[in-house]
């Protein structure tokens, strides 16, 4: 009876051991690849623009665009629907904005007026754009959407999985991932993915390696390759080896 006490307290005992080791490896093979895997699965925001200008000179805009003035109103539908279709402006939602005093701040626009989408399968938590019109109404400058009415592909969004699977295999060393984002790339007119690498290279600190992706079509938008070393931040250096062999960017 006894015998058969120690062997089920010996097996327990054995489980338990098991279930640690098991879990202590799961813990470290999730440490080693969790960060990277935390910033791809969160969804990511892009964030309106601001106008930083003097607290006398600007205004919060109204809460919903019907408090607008009906004029202004009709220029938002109409510049929107002109540039995005009708479709994706109706599932844009009024974010609200800000008002200038443009007798103080002439050279802004009267209104910067934000609205917002959401896209959670495809990595986007919450996307806002800004418009920015004249007191007449009309455009001060580019709305930062892409221009569906004119490139229907672009209202496709790629996944940031997929975009980050792209961007993986452009870098130097297959450096790990430290950031993602999601912006507007105003060159092109398209939203575009940012991936930051770094690669540790011992007594150099190592190299960091900015991909830009488009969001809708996957090609590499811009390349920013730098070195990370002793003394800070070398951006694509001339010649490499002088720098690594030069005694002013070591440590004192």
């Amino acid at each position: 009876m006894i015998n058969k006490i120690l062997k089920i307290i010996g097996y327990s005992v054995l489980g338990l051991i098991l279930i640690f080791c098991l879990s202590f490896l799961t813990f470290i093979l999730f440490f080693d690849q969790g960060n990277e895997s935390y910033i791809i699965n969160e969804p990511k925001e892009y964030h309106p623009n601001y106008y930083s200008v003097s607290e006398n000179s600007v205004s919060k805009a109204p809460t919903t665009i019907k408090s607008l003035p009906i004029e202004i109103q009709d220029s938002i539908e109409l510049h929107f629907n002109n540039w995005v279709g009708s479709e994706f402006y109706s599932t844009l939602q009024y974010d609200g904005g800000q008002i200038i005093n443009t007798e103080v701040e002439p050279d802004l626009p009267k209104y910067n007026l934000h609205f917002s989408f959401s896209n959670k399968e495809v990595g986007i938590l919450k996307y806002t754009a800004s418009i920015c019109l004249r007191s007449n109404g009309s455009l001060y400058d580019y709305i930062s959407l892409p221009n569906i009415r004119r490139e229907p592909h672009k209202r496709k969004i790629i996944n940031l999985k997929e975009a980050f699977s792209i961007a993986q295999s452009k870098t130097i060393d297959k450096g790990e991932l430290k950031h993602a984002d999601i912006s507007f790339d105003p060159n092109t007119y398209s939203i575009k993915w940012t991936f930051d690498f770094e690669t540790d290279k011992g007594n150099i600190e190592g190299y960091r390696h900015i991909i830009d992706i488009n969001a809708h079509t996957g090609e590499v938008l811009d390349q920013h390759k730098m070195i990370i070393y002793k003394k800070g931040m070398i951006d694509e250096p001339e010649d490499f080896l002088d720098i690594l062999e030069d005694s002013r960017y070591e440590n004192e």
